[in-house]
């Protein structure tokens, strides 16, 4: 398999889907936006995005160098929904955010480009002497 191909395989997509991300911390302490009011508990870790540098940004704040970022792929209809959810809920909005359905989180997977390339920033950010907080 040429590595053309082995990209191509990587990176498929089903017909009419839209590929969402988001960035996660796993080694994030601190206060749970969801315990204070601020989200619906029910919403927990169904906050994706269309725009990978918005879930690369998610898994790199604060200064974590562990940061993951995870991917799934869903019908253009389903992304419809999670916007029109999105803007319709309470609490800050985000331009491309979207509110994944709960029968697609099983299909939630690391997608590992995205992370190496959040983990290589949040990496440079930190020999540059940038510090977040």
């Amino acid at each position: 398999m040429s590595i053309v191909n082995a990209a191509k395989f990587l990176m498929r997509q089903r017909p009419n889907t839209v590929r969402l991300f988001r960035g996660e911390e796993p080694n994030r302490t601190g206060i749970r936006l969801s315990r204070t009011g601020l989200y619906s508990p029910s919403l927990k870790n169904r906050f994706f995005f269309d725009n990978p540098a918005d879930a690369r940004w998610y898994a790199q704040r604060a200064g974590t160098l562990t940061g993951n970022v995870k991917s799934v792929d869903v019908p253009e209809k389903y992304v419809n929904i999670g916007k029109k959810m999105a803007k319709r809920r309470e609490g800050p909005s985000y331009g491309s955010e979207v509110i994944l359905p709960k029968k697609f989180i099983p299909e939630v997977e690391l997608n590992y480009i995205q992370t190496v390339a959040a983990r290589l920033q949040a990496t440079l950010d930190y020999l540059k002497g940038k510090r977040y907080g």
